[in-house]
């Protein structure tokens, strides 16, 4: 009698069969046996392939009842805690792990199964080799009648996933804390250079450079100086409370803080500001629009276009936000630069560009919630670059992110 396996939509399905000989032939033939049998056999085969796949994983498989006790765990989940499944079984988390990691694991436990839904999260449990990594899955276990009776888990190790996570992100930092020092290195020198040669001009006192040439060029190499000082502790000066702020009061500071430059390059700027809310750190909202507006300036040839206005978004939440559009007459963006502008210390600018401005400006409104779109053009007598700001009025953030 030999046993053959078919999959079918059912599951596996086990069919008796025999080989009987005939005077001419050998011919195979399907012998049927009582239901209860075939029944049995495939019950059996379904718990061996079961049993395979709890004890062979290396997976941690774990059912607990009610009240935190477990009441199954396989090879994989016992190994991970240095104990046998029989010193387990019976017992809570509680003389598993530590008390506030036990703590925190029960008290999850018990909101998945007050809510009935299952869940997909990471988690750290701390072992006798250290603290791991888990990707945990768990869903509730349910009685004939829909009662909840347990909670059932399968969590991943991806402790090595994470260490070699970290191990990537601390290279990329410090190949960009490199790229950084090295980047702010070539900027603050430059002006510093041209500050020291007209400080020495200006001692000389012999005339050959007219005074007010020799000072506009040490305003403008303190003022590159200023803007890069600027830009970084930017970067980590974040500490402030978020409060409200008029966003047409920041545009008009900032337009005032660029007169002079505007004067210079003989800039006409059309504003049409309308009152506009929002609430978040001051330093925050004046550094987007300050490195938006210097680009704008700086690329501009004849003409810089500002609008602000508020409005309500399109999306379900119906939520408040504010937009800012800033358009100037410039060369435009070449295609292949679009792509690239938000990079860090990416900069189409010969000389003064450190390419952290609009690398910043993003970061920071992609933190409350908002976004920045760019359209270009760069056909000569017609070119045009414009950037639309759009953030939400107030959005609740976490304090880490302030």
């Amino acid at each position: 009698m030999l046993n053959a396996i078919f999959r079918g939509l059912s599951g596996p399905q086990v069919v008796p069969m025999s080989l009987q000989k005939s005077n001419t032939q050998r011919a195979l033939e399907v012998t049927p046996l009582p239901v209860t049998e075939t029944a049995e056999q495939a019950l059996v085969q379904h718990r061996h392939v079961l049993e395979t796949l709890l004890e062979s994983t290396g997976d941690f498989i774990y059912m607990k009842d009610r009240e935190g006790r477990y009441v199954f765990v396989n090879p994989a989940a016992a190994k991970s805690v240095g104990k046998s499944a029989e010193e387990i079984i019976g017992k809570d988390d509680r003389n598993l792990f530590p008390e506030e990691h036990a703590r925190h694991i029960m008290e999850k436990d018990r909101q998945i199964m007050a809510s009935g839904i299952s869940e997909v999260f990471e988690e750290t449990r701390a072992y006798a080799d250290g603290v791991r990594h888990l990707h945990s899955s768990k869903n509730v276990c349910r009685d004939s009648a829909g009662a909840v009776i347990g909670i059932v888990g399968i969590s991943r190790d991806i402790t090595e996933l994470k260490r070699a996570e970290e191990a990537l992100n601390s290279s990329e930092l410090n190949a960009a804390g490199a790229r950084m020092a090295n980047a702010l290195a070539h900027e603050i020198n430059n002006p510093l250079a041209a500050l020291t040669n007209a400080l020495f001009l200006l001692r000389q006192g012999d005339g050959s450079v007219p005074y007010d040439e020799l000072l506009g060029s040490a305003q403008e190499s303190l003022w590159r100086i200023t803007k890069i000082t600027r830009q970084m502790i930017g970067l980590y000066n974040r500490t402030a409370a978020a409060r409200h702020i008029q966003v047409q009061d920041v545009v008009k500071d900032t337009l005032a803080n660029l007169d002079s430059r505007i004067k210079k390059k003989g800039i006409r700027c059309e504003s049409n500001l309308s009152p506009c809310e929002f609430y978040g750190i001051d330093a925050d909202l004046r550094q987007l629009i300050t490195a938006l507006m210097e680009n704008a300036v700086e690329k501009g040839r004849s003409l810089v276009r500002i609008k602000l206005y508020s409005r309500t978004s399109g999306s379900s939440d119906s939520r408040s936000e504010f937009r800012l559009i800033i358009a100037d007459d410039g060369p435009g963006i070449a295609p292949e630069h679009r792509d690239r502008i938000f990079e860090p210390f990416f900069s189409t600018k010969a000389e003064k560009g450190s390419g952290l401005g609009l690398w910043m400006a993003r970061g920071i409104a992609n933190k409350y919630g908002g976004k920045i779109r760019v359209r270009s053009r760069t056909v000569e007598g017609s070119s045009w670059t414009c950037v639309v700001v759009t953030m939400p009025t107030r959005r609740k953030f976490a304090a880490a992110d302030k």
